[in-house]
């Protein structure tokens, strides 16, 4: 089961099952990791080509259950999905909202280097991971290979990023 949450991102006090239809202004929570490099890379993951958008890229993440808070939920699917253990806070930087899927995703950052020799890629769910700087990530967008909620994430990870680089100048 998972709480359901109006497009404020409060909860409705109602829940769903999974690939169950939500109702008209009903919203699912997700959350979403971008790994920064001191290249300002991002670590990127491909996903099973059997899952809906199969072999599209996309930031680490999933589903917030049912009453999980969006940052343990992201913490948790970092290490479900590629094996990397985050144990300090995350960074929120904000909400993203993409209506097609009724789909609220909290966008964290957390900067470390990742090396990709090491990820354990969940078989079921990733097929592929990569450090991608943001040019790329657009022209991967251009190409369609990036999910659009995920496309959305990743330009307001870059303006962050845009704006810290400015304010330590």
């Amino acid at each position: 089961m998972l709480d359901i949450y109006n497009d404020k991102r409060e909860k409705t006090g109602r829940f769903f099952s999974r690939g169950q239809q939500l109702g008209a202004g009903d919203y699912q929570l997700a959350a979403s990791v971008a790994l920064i490099n001191d290249r300002s890379q991002c670590l990127l993951t491909r996903r099973h080509p059997m899952k809906k958008m199969g072999l599209m890229w996309e930031l680490p993440g999933g589903a917030v259950e049912l009453a999980e808070t969006s940052q343990r939920a992201a913490i948790r699917e970092i290490q479900e999905e590629v094996g990397y253990l985050i144990t300090q806070p995350l960074g929120l930087l904000g909400t993203t909202r993409y209506d097609e899927l009724a789909l609220l995703t909290d966008v964290f950052i957390h900067y470390t280097e990742v090396e990709l020799e090491t990820l354990v890629l969940q078989q079921d769910e990733v097929v592929e991971a990569r450090c991608c700087s943001f040019d790329l990530i657009a022209q991967m967008n251009e190409a369609g290979q990036v999910t659009p909620f995920d496309w959305l994430a990743c330009q307001m990870v870059k303006e962050h990023l845009k704006d810290r680089a400015f304010s330590q100048k």
